[in-house]
């Protein structure tokens, strides 16, 4: 018995992103700017794109890479849009890594923290000598901190 060359491949999934689903069609809460975009065209996508690129540079949209450089901030002019009740979930696991955060900078500057090495701790750039023993007001170090999803 001969097998096809296609016979003997196992079948290839088709890919899922956030906009589609695995029948390859447009997802319900992606349908709005998928119609948007396919009605502006490429040629007006990509003058769009370029103008929020140049607004960018000029305004100095910025992130703190280090103690030294800042970096141009990487952006999607598209929106990543999230239903509501994934949403639901993704926010109480960021509200707990803030938490989680704040609670090892909390223990590292007042003497707590014993799971990092202290040679990796205390030769990190963002390590600041001066803060030990400090206790911010409701013991919160950090008050913003980005996410990337």
């Amino acid at each position: 018995m001969t097998l096809s060359p296609s016979a003997a491949r196992p079948a290839v999934k088709p890919a899922i992103s956030e906009w589609h689903g695995a029948d390859g069609a447009v997802a319900p809460h992606y349908r709005h700017i998928s119609e948007t975009l396919e009605a502006m065209g490429v040629q007006q996508q990509a003058q769009r794109w370029e103008q929020a690129r140049r607004t960018g540079e000029l305004e100095a949209f910025t992130f703190y890479l280090d103690p030294r450089r800042y970096r141009p901030a990487p952006a999607d002019w598209i929106p990543r849009i999230i239903p509501m009740e994934h949403w639901e979930v993704i926010a109480a696991g960021v509200a707990q890594r803030l938490k989680a955060i704040n609670r090892f900078t909390f223990d590292l500057y007042n003497g707590a923290q014993d799971i990092v090495p202290d040679e990796v701790m205390f030769t990190s750039y963002y390590y600041y000598p001066e803060v030990q023993g400090f206790r911010p007001p409701k013991d919160l170090f950090i008050h913003i901190y980005g996410i990337d999803l």
